[in-house]
């Protein structure tokens, strides 16, 4: 408000009390709105969202529990892969791989051959196929795609070069490749690159993907199913016979190729499997290429990813102090059990259990490949008669004791070793016509934008999950009224049916002029005690309306953020949260906004009233106004997020 407004304001306010009206105003927008009558409310948002996820979670599993027949196991997995694949965004067509080796390097009993092909034109992967010496494992032999974990240098840090060489050393070609945003692969060069981080990176990837309505794991599931195809074209592999496993990100992959891959007889996903209840209230829905829109919505859970294709062969590793939550593993690991029982193959799944935290163990990796030869029929007593002497092995253990290929021990996560590149330079993007996950996104925008049809409210509505206003219930959960110097002040708090509450507070002079003003903002209500000043010198009826997660019902949140890695704001995971049960965390706001906006006008005579609104709250103010435009006169913004198209 600058000094004229100021000095105009004064003015008027000292007609009925200056400082009485101002220090009421000031102590109205400050007021705790979080009681109805004797009822204490809900005083975190983040709780009723959680309550929806664990409800759905325990009904995904039930749903499992609940299946009869092996038919109806086949139908509920093509249920589920049905709506995976959809939330993905589909997946592209398959394009040549133009695969070459760039070198082959020998080594102590098998070799690596340094691969580069295009998982989509132009679109770069990076792998090491580490092959087994043929004088003592002739061909054709079994392989196996080990998608890597989040490490910046990808699959040159040691826990992902050791299960290249244990795979080798037991007779599996064993591919293992780069991820998005991992070792070769970053997709922003250094000097535009602000982050350097892999979840980072990756959640910047997913948040453009969502805008399209894909996932940033479709990138990332498309990958391994081209480095399977890699994998089965060598002449030296048995295309029958092949096998994941991964470790944390590479046991996501890990678990979504399982799932998804018909090509896949064993996998071993590692350091990721739980229940989503459990994550969730543990540390969060994890990176974007985690999160599936509305799979909670449609059943698939993480129960889902070992069953999609059962009875094909799962052996689950975890370790007991795990963030991801170990009593979770247990739980889906019974039921999994339960279900490989009832379609009479209970020996085709396992779990595999050691003490210490996230991280992929040797005890693991020698288990896992001892595994996949039993299910292989390679050696059938190769895993069930070793589970302790497995353990042992990760008694004084140390990469520098044995053989993990072209790591760096010195610097396992950050750096390119000049022995292990597959590139000129160590980054993809230096290539003739490589192509970024942006450069794929953005072509991908420019089709939909030149799609787009009228922007009507009925799309609006449709799209964000806004109901029409008449299917909108509320009661007025909190009521607090004043008269200070001819302006009635209204602490009123909106409860919907599910509990969420609106906090609102409405100043409405008695002797009113001009159009009603409607306020929201992304900051607590008490900052714009300015603002109502200014409009309440005007004569204008004003409301400042919170909606969810900002401001009061924003400021409860939980002891565990429960979001992505490090999320910078509240917004992050509370939207995610959102996007596992289907719905919108837009959508929601708009529709509180509407709630608020028929409140005022029940105050003010029915007039639509003009919108203003600030910040994070200008996303779903808009798309209220643009739903409901009958209920508003206008609508500006202040200090707006970036556009899409930015």
């Amino acid at each position: 408000m600058n000094n004229t407004t100021a000095i105009a304001a004064a003015a008027a306010l000292a007609a009925f009390g200056n400082v009485a009206c101002g220090d009421a105003i000031d102590a109205a927008l400050a007021e705790r709105q979080w009681t109805c009558g004797a009822h204490v409310l809900p005083l975190s948002v983040y709780d009723r969202y959680f309550d929806e996820i664990v409800r759905r979670d325990l009904a995904a599993d039930q749903a499992w529990v609940a299946l009869k027949t092996p038919g109806d196991f086949r139908e509920h997995q093509r249920r589920l892969r049905d709506g995976m694949v959809a939330a993905l965004g589909g997946f592209p067509e398959r394009t040549p791989l133009n695969l070459r080796v760039t070198e082959t390097v020998q080594r102590n009993g098998y070799s690596i051959e340094k691969l580069l092909f295009e998982s989509r034109p132009g679109f770069y992967v990076t792998a090491h196929r580490f092959v087994p010496d043929p004088a003592k494992f002739p061909s054709p032999r079994p392989g196996i795609v080990s998608p890597c974990g989040h490490s910046r240098s990808g699959k040159l840090a040691p826990w992902y070069q050791r299960p290249g060489v244990i795979g080798a050393l037991n007779g599996f070609v064993t591919l293992v490749y780069d991820p998005i945003d991992q070792g070769e692969r970053h997709q922003m060069r250094p000097s535009t690159n602000l982050l350097w981080s892999t979840t980072g990176e990756h959640n910047r990837c997913g948040r453009r993907a969502m805008l399209l309505g894909w996932n940033a794991a479709q990138f990332r599931i498309f990958d391994g199913m081209r480095a399977i195809d890699a994998l089965v074209e060598d002449p030296r592999v048995d295309a029958g016979k092949v096998c994941v496993f991964g470790i944390s990100g590479g046991g996501t992959l890990t678990s979504y190729l399982m799932a998804l891959d018909d090509r896949v007889k064993v996998a071993c996903p590692a350091g990721y499997l739980t229940t989503m209840r459990a994550l969730c209230d543990r540390c969060g829905p994890q990176d974007a290429e985690q999160n599936f829109f509305g799979q909670l919505g449609f059943g698939l859970n993480h129960l889902g990813y070992v069953l999609m294709r059962a009875p094909s062969s799962v052996l689950m590793c975890c370790t007991y102090s795990d963030f991801f939550p170990f009593g979770g593993s247990v739980e889906t690991s019974l039921l999994a059990e339960r279900a490989f029982a009832a379609l009479g193959a209970p020996s085709r799944f396992g779990l595999f259990a050691v003490d210490g935290p996230h991280h992929w163990f040797e005890s693991e990796l020698q288990a896992s490949v001892a595994w996949m030869k039993q299910q292989l029929g390679i050696e059938p007593d190769a895993y069930s008669a070793n589970v302790d002497s497995f353990k042992r092995l990760d008694v004084g253990f140390s990469y520098k004791n044995v053989d993990v290929g072209f790591a760096d021990l010195a610097n396992p996560q950050g750096h390119i070793t000049e022995a292990g590149k597959v590139t000129p330079r160590g980054y993809v993007l230096d290539l003739p016509g490589a192509r970024s996950v942006y450069d794929i996104m953005h072509d991908e925008a420019a089709k939909a934008v030149a799609q787009r049809g009228e922007l009507t409210p009925a799309v609006v509505r449709a799209v964000a999950g806004i109901r029409p206003r008449g299917e909108l219930k509320w009661e007025s959960g909190y009521v607090h009224e004043t008269d200070e110097g001819g302006v009635r002040i209204r602490v009123m708090t909106l409860v919907l049916p599910d509990m969420t509450r609106i906090p609102t507070v409405s100043f409405l002079p008695a002797a009113a002029k001009g159009v009603p003003v409607l306020l929201a903002s992304d900051s607590a209500r008490a900052s714009l005690a300015p603002r109502v000043r200014s409009l309440l010198a005007e004569g204008r009826p004003v409301m400042v309306a919170e909606l969810r997660a900002f401001g009061e019902t924003g400021a409860n949140r939980p002891a565990h953020a429960r979001g992505f890695y490090g999320c910078p704001d509240g917004d992050e995971e509370i939207a995610m949260m959102c996007y596992w049960l289907g719905v919108s965390l837009v959508g929601h706001r708009a529709e509180d906004l509407i709630v608020a906006a028929q409140a005022f006008a029940s105050l003010t005579g029915g007039a639509a009233a003009e919108l203003r609104a600030e910040g994070r709250a200008v996303v779903p103010v808009a798309h209220a106004f643009r739903a409901e435009r009958g209920l508003f006169k206008s609508f500006a913004a202040e200090r707006a997020p970036a556009s899409w198209a930015e």
